[in-house]
């Protein structure tokens, strides 16, 4: 009885540290993501920038993409 205690002790402390990685590898994705998202908008908003600037595109569209980019750094 025991050797079955402590067994089911060292499978609960193992599934544990299972658990807590796989957490820590979910986090880590999902700051790749969020980073990806932003490096995309802020390419967005570069670009309805310019596309402003110069007369062919609406200062609205840039409005939004430097919008969407200051949320995003929020997150």
């Amino acid at each position: 009885a025991r050797q079955a205690g402590a067994t089911a002790t060292i499978n609960d402390q193992l599934l544990l540290a299972a658990t807590s990685y796989m957490e820590l590898l979910r986090a880590a994705q999902e700051e790749a993501v969020a980073r990806d998202i932003l490096e995309r908008c802020q390419r967005l908003e570069r670009s309805t920038a310019e596309y402003s600037r110069v007369g062919q595109g609406l200062e609205s569209d840039y409005d939004r993409a430097r919008t969407e980019v200051s949320l995003r750094r929020i997150e």
